[in-house]
This record gives C-alpha cells, sequence and structure tokens, in this order.
C-alpha cells in the first residue's frame, strides 16, 4: 500500500460520512488490493466481487452477495423478506409462484441488509462491478440510494473505461444529490 494513503484516507472518509465510494482506475492497479486490505482493516464489512460471466447470468452478483451476507450475518427474520429472496436462493425455500417484483425484490435485500446492520453488519465493498449483470447492477444503485446519507456506506470498484451505463446514468444524479 504505499503511495496509497491519500485513497486509503478519501475511503475512510466517504465511510465515516456513509457515502458511496466508487474507485475506478485502469486494470492492474490495485484496486482489488486497497479493497481487500481496506476491507480486511475495518470491522463488519461485506466484500464480495462481480466475476467475467457474471453479465450473462441475471441476478448473478446480487445472489452471491446475498449468500456471503446470510453466511456471515444469518438469514433474515421477517418471513416475507426469506420468501421474497428465495426468488434468488432457493436453498432459503419454497419460490414464490407470483410473478416477480423488482422492487418488492429490491426492499426486501434492504429490510435484510438493514436487519444485518443491527446485527453488525458496517458497510458493503463490491469489487470489479464491470462484470455484473444488469439486473444485479440495477438492484444494486437502487440499494445504494435508498438513504443516502443514512444507511450503510459502500465502497465500489470499477475499470476505466468499462463503466456499467447504468453506473454512468446514475453518478451524476448522486454526485449533484450530495452537494
Amino acid at each position: 500500500l504505499v503511495g496509497r494513503e491519500f485513497e486509503w484516507k478519501a475511503i475512510d472518509q466517504s465511510w465515516q460520512q456513509r457515502r458511496v465510494c466508487l474507485l475506478v482506475g485502469e486494470p492492474g492497479i490495485g484496486k482489488t488490493r486497497l479493497a481487500g486490505d481496506w476491507s480486511a482493516a475495518t470491522d463488519g464489512v461485506q466484500l464480495v466481487g462481480a466475476r467475467p460471466g457474471d453479465a450473462r447470468v441475471a441476478h448473478a452478483l446480487l445472489a452471491r452477495f446475498l449468500r456471503a451476507l446470510i453466511e456471515t450475518w444469518g438469514v433474515p427474520k421477517p418471513v416475507w423478506v426469506v420468501t421474497e429472496l428465495a426468488r434468488l436462493l432457493p436453498e432459503l425455500g419454497a419460490v414464490p409462484k407470483a410473478k416477480s417484483q423488482p422492487l418488492k425484490l429490491h426492499q426486501a435485500v434492504a429490510q435484510a441488509l438493514a436487519d444485518m446492520a443491527g446485527a453488525g453488519l458496517t458497510g458493503l465493498v463490491i469489487d470489479d462491478l464491470q462484470f455484473a449483470d444488469e439486473a444485479s447492477v440495477e438492484a444494486l444503485l437502487w440499494l445504494m440510494t435508498q438513504d443516502l446519507g443514512r444507511g450503510l456506506p459502500w465502497l465500489v470498484t470499477l475499470r476505466a473505461g468499462e463503466v456499467p451505463a447504468a453506473v454512468s446514468e446514475w453518478r451524476p444524479k448522486v454526485d449533484a444529490s450530495a452537494l
């Protein structure tokens, strides 16, 4: 981490302000290393990464994200949340027969995060978001935007030049609202 003191402090400041921090840079520059080392040094942080190939599978990253959260923080308590999350994680129980509603799924994930925050989750790190599928990006951006500044802080790494269109469209809206 030699020479990364400025970036480390910027992440710390963003975290303390409970904001979303986007760490964008060229491939191989050390974004993943910085995010991983920073996460390891920060209590209560959940780190999950997107992988090459995720873009071809709807909700691939979101399902991996939820599995990691549940493994560390336990299954959320509200029955409606578990029922809705079963759409992505069939190991949680029967998948509801009713048609999936993205907003209801997003709300279930938000409630699960709120419950996990009560159990000690302090923030979320998503690595290599450029590999994520559109459905996961949509859900994660919705979650990041919810009660911005009061909810859980986020650190997201992205490759410069490979930023998903949804993130490019979302970013100016969030930056403008932070002023």
